[in-house]
C-alpha cells in the first residue's frame, strides 16, 4: 500500500471517529472532506494520466506535505477536543495563488466555484462554470493548457499542487 493509500485510510478513520462524537463531528469537516477527495483522485490511476509528468511530480510533492502535515494535527485536535486549536496545515487545503494579483479574480471566481461544488446545500454564489478564469488563467500561462480539460476537483488540485510548488520551493 502507497503512503497516499495508507493516509486516505487513516483520514477516513479520523472522520469516522470525529463523526461518532457529537462533540467532534463537525471539526475541519470540509477540509477533511477535501483531503479525502484529493486522495480517492489521486489513488485512481486512470486521473494521474489527466496531469502532464511535470505536474504529476507536483502533486505527490504537494499531497505529501499535505498529509504529512494534516493528519498529525487533525489528530491532536480531536484528541483534545479543541475545535479552537488552529489546524493550520488545513491552509494547505486552500493554496490558490492570490499574491498574483494580476490574475486574482481568476482564482477568486475558480475557488468560489469548487466551494459550491463542496457544499452544493449551500451555494455561495452564481458561478456556473469557470470556463472563462481557466481559459485567461492559460492564456497568462498559469496553468498548463489541459487544464480546460479537468473537472473541477482534478482543477483544484492542480492549482493548489502549483502555488505550494510555488510558495514553499522557490
Amino acid at each position: 500500500m502507497n503512503q497516499n493509500q495508507t493516509a486516505l485510510t487513516e483520514i477516513k478513520a479520523l472522520r469516522d471517529q470525529a463523526q461518532a462524537n457529537s462533540e467532534t463531528k463537525n471539526y475541519y469537516y470540509e477540509d477533511v472532506s477535501l483531503l479525502i477527495q484529493f486522495l480517492e483522485l489521486w489513488a485512481n490511476p486512470d486521473e494521474e494520466k489527466q496531469f502532464d509528468q511535470p505536474d504529476q511530480k507536483l502533486i505527490d510533492e504537494y499531497l505529501t506535505a499535505l498529509i504529512q502535515k494534516f493528519i498529525p494535527e487533525y489528530k491532536a485536535v480531536l484528541a483534545n477536543f479543541d475545535s479552537d486549536q488552529n489546524l493550520q496545515s488545513a491552509d494547505l487545503l486552500h493554496l490558490t495563488p492570490k499574491d498574483n494579483m494580476a490574475n486574482l479574480n481568476d482564482y477568486v471566481q475558480i475557488e468560489q466555484y469548487v466551494n459550491n461544488q463542496l457544499t452544493p446545500n449551500a451555494i455561495i454564489d452564481d458561478i456556473q462554470n469557470v470556463d472563462q478564469p481557466v481559459a485567461d488563467l492559460i492564456h497568462h500561462e498559469e496553468l498548463p493548457a489541459y487544464a480546460e480539460k479537468l473537472n473541477w476537483l482534478e482543477l483544484f488540485l492542480l492549482i493548489n499542487a502549483i502555488a505550494y510548488h510555488h510558495w514553499f520551493n522557490k
